[in-house]
C-alpha cells in the first residue's frame, strides 16, 4: 500500500505541473489573442495581430488538453476565447457573397509574385507562368538580372511596364495592350507602385502591383501606413474597376488593412477561400497571408489560390475574375 502511494505521488505532480504549464499557456495566448483587438491604438498589437490564426489553433488546442487532463471549465473558458478570435477569420472560410461565375461571364486569370531578389530560379517562374496561363502578370522584386530572366515571357505577354530599382522593382507583364498613357506609378516612398490599365477589347481595368513596407519597426509601420494612404487615394481618383496585387506585407484582420480597403471601397479577394499562407515558404501551413489582391466591389471573384514554391520565400496567388457587366 505504501509502495502504491509512493508511486501515485510523483505522477499527481507531473499532472499538477502539466496543468500548471497548461493554464500559463493558455493565460498568455488568450491575453494576446485580446490584445490583437487593440491594435488600433497600438503598434506591438498589431503587430501580434498578425498571429491571429497560430493564437486561435494553439487556444484550441489547449482546450482539447484541457479536455483530456478531465478540466472541463478551463476547457470551456479556453475554447471560449478562441471561438471570440475565430469570428473574425469566418468569412474567409464560410463567406459567400463574392464567391461563384456568373453564367456567361468572361473570365480573366492573373498571377502574382514577389520572387525575392536573391532567388534565382527563373526557369521555375516561367513553367509556373506557362502552366497557369494568367492573363498577366504581376512581379515584385523584380532587379535587372529578373528582367532579363523573364525576356522569353514578351513572346506571349508582349506589353509591359516597370518600375522602380533595385529590388524595389515592379513589373507587369500582359496579354493585353495598355490603353493610351494608361501607365504610371504610384509615388509612396523609397517603393514606387506600378501601375497599368489594360484594354479588354470589351472593357478597361487598372491594375496596380505593389510591395507594402514590412511593420517590424515602428518607423516601418509608419511608412507602410503612409504608402497605405497614398494608394487609397490613387484608387478613390480612379473611374474603372480597379485590381491591387502583391506582397502587401500585412495581414486581412489588421485594422490598418481593414481601414484600407474601407477608405479605398475595395473588397478582399480572399473571402470564402480561406487564408493559406503565402509566406514564409519555409512555413507553408503556419505562415502568415500577406500576399493579396484587392478588387473593385464590382469585380466578381471566381477563384482565389496559392501556387507552388518556385524558389522565393512567397507562394504565388493566383487570382480568376470577371468584370461587371457593362
Amino acid at each position: 500500500m505504501n509502495k502504491l502511494r509512493l508511486s501515485a505521488a510523483p505522477t499527481s505532480r507531473i499532472k499538477q505541473i502539466l496543468l500548471g504549464l497548461l493554464t500559463l499557456a493558455a493565460l498568455l495566448m488568450g491575453l494576446a489573442l485580446m490584445g490583437t483587438y487593440l491594435a488600433r491604438w497600438a503598434w506591438i498589437f498589431e503587430l501580434v495581430s498578425h498571429l491571429r490564426v497560430h493564437l486561435v489553433v494553439g487556444l484550441v488546442g489547449i482546450a482539447v488538453l484541457f479536455l483530456l487532463f478531465g478540466q472541463w471549465s478551463m476547457a470551456g473558458v479556453t475554447a471560449l476565447v478562441g471561438l471570440i478570435g475565430f469570428t473574425s477569420l469566418a468569412p474567409f472560410y464560410f463567406s459567400s457573397k463574392w464567391v461563384g461565375a456568373d453564367q456567361g461571364a468572361v473570365v480573366y486569370r492573373a498571377l502574382a509574385l514577389n520572387v525575392h531578389y536573391h532567388n534565382d530560379a527563373y526557369d521555375e517562374v516561367l513553367a509556373l507562368v506557362e502552366a497557369v496561363s494568367p492573363d498577366f502578370v504581376v512581379l515584385s522584386e523584380a532587379t535587372q538580372p529578373w528582367r532579363d530572366g523573364m525576356l522569353p515571357l514578351l513572346s506571349e505577354y508582349p506589353y509591359t511596364h516597370f518600375v522602380g530599382y533595385g529590388k524595389h522593382g515592379r513589373i507587369i507583364y500582359s496579354r493585353f495592350p495598355f490603353v493610351e498613357n494608361g501607365t504610371g506609378r504610384v509615388e509612396d516612398g523609397e517603393r514606387p507602385s506600378v501601375v497599368a490599365t489594360l484594354d479588354l477589347g470589351v472593357s478597361q481595368i487598372t491594375i496596380v502591383g505593389l510591395h507594402i513596407r514590412a511593420p517590424v519597426k515602428l518607423e516601418g509601420a509608419a511608412q507602410r501606413n503612409r504608402q497605405m494612404a497614398s494608394l487609397a487615394q490613387f484608387v478613390q481618383e480612379q473611374s474603372q474597376p480597379i485590381m491591387l496585387l502583391g506582397d502587401f506585407n500585412i495581414t486581412p484582420w489588421s485594422p490598418v488593412f481593414r481601414d484600407f480597403l474601407a477608405e479605398a471601397d475595395l473588397v478582399d479577394a480572399r473571402l470564402g477561400h480561406g487564408l493559406t499562407p503565402t509566406w514564409p515558404t519555409s512555413l507553408p501551413l503556419a505562415g502568415v497571408p500577406i500576399d493579396h489582391a484587392v478588387v473593385s466591389p464590382g469585380i466578381k471573384i471566381h477563384d482565389f489560390q496559392r501556387g507552388p514554391h518556385v524558389g522565393s520565400d512567397h507562394f504565388p496567388i493566383i487570382v480568376d475574375f470577371s468584370l461587371p457587366a457593362q
